[in-house]
């Protein structure tokens, strides 16, 4: 929020549909993630780049890394944070527990990786080989890693929610002969890659959870939130070349805080 000038980072109570502010510091705040009590943010307030932390039940602000090097893209689930640090000159993840108040870097590739998120025991992140951009899994608790996603071309911002996990893949249009993006999805459970949307124009920024899986689509001109339930068998059309995948979601369908949002955001979607 730049109301004050600065970027800071507010809240809204969906109970008591109330406002509230959880930084005043002159500095920038922004990259809000929440878990239950605790909201994380990147804060620049020491002239790099740092993950903070604010207990929603005590009211009280804590710093969760202070190295001179830059943190940020903080990602939770329950007592876990995830991030992306540069301090070894490169792009690397690194988990931070709430209980032990442990740090470990958990990537230790030349090479760059980020954009993490976490959900159960995985993490997944974006892993730059130097020639193209590919998703990992990684399980903390087991010390394992999968190869999601890799190609010639681009996948990014990926998305967990138990073994689901949900990216953006840039494609090349054999019709129209350009690239573009569409939403991709891989299980843990089966090992086995889904073609989300087909659409030419494009599809990015998923977000899952539960049965359903929601991204920023512009098919329609303009940004609008689109989604699929995965039990619908929407997530694998027979017929792809036909159909475009995903639905335009308005407010009969509002299972997800983030789709609520994006519709208040950008209005009703239209053909």
């Amino acid at each position: 929020d730049e109301r004050h000038g600065n970027m800071d980072i507010y809240g809204y109570d969906l109970s008591t549909k109330k406002e509230f502010q959880i930084t005043a510091n002159v500095k920038d705040q922004w990259e809000p993630a929440v878990y239950g009590n605790i909201v994380v943010w990147t804060d620049e307030r020491h002239g790099n780049m740092d993950i903070y932390g604010y207990d929603l039940s005590t009211k009280k602000e804590f710093q969760i890394t202070a190295n001179v090097k830059d943190q940020w893209e903080p990602a939770i689930y329950q007592d876990w944070i995830a991030w992306t640090d540069n301090r070894q000159e490169n792009y690397d993840i690194y988990l931070y527990s709430l209980v032990t108040r442990e740090e470990t870097q958990l990537t230790t590739s030349q090479e760059d990786q980020y954009s993490p998120a976490i959900n159960g025991d995985i993490i997944t992140y974006t892993d730059y080989t130097g020639s193209s951009e590919d998703i990992i899994a990684y399980n903390h608790t087991k010390k394992t890693v999968t190869a999601v996603a890799s190609g010639p071309y681009a996948q990014w911002y990926p998305a967990v929610y138990g073994t689901t996990i949900a990216w953006t893949q840039e494609k090349e249009d054999s019709q129209i002969g350009t690239l573009n993006t569409d939403i991709y999805m891989y299980s843990l459970d089966t090992s086995q890659e889904t073609r989300i949307t087909y659409d030419p124009s494009d599809q990015w920024a998923p977000d899952v959870h539960g049965d359903y899986i929601v991204w920023t689509d512009n098919r329609d001109g303009n940004l609008n939130i689109y989604g699929i339930i995965l039990s619908s068998g929407e997530a694998t059309p027979s017929e792809p070349e036909s159909q475009k995948g995903g639905t335009c979601l308005g407010t009969g369908l509002v299972a997800l805080a983030v789709t609520l949002v994006a519709i208040m955001r950008y209005g009703s979607c239209s053909r």
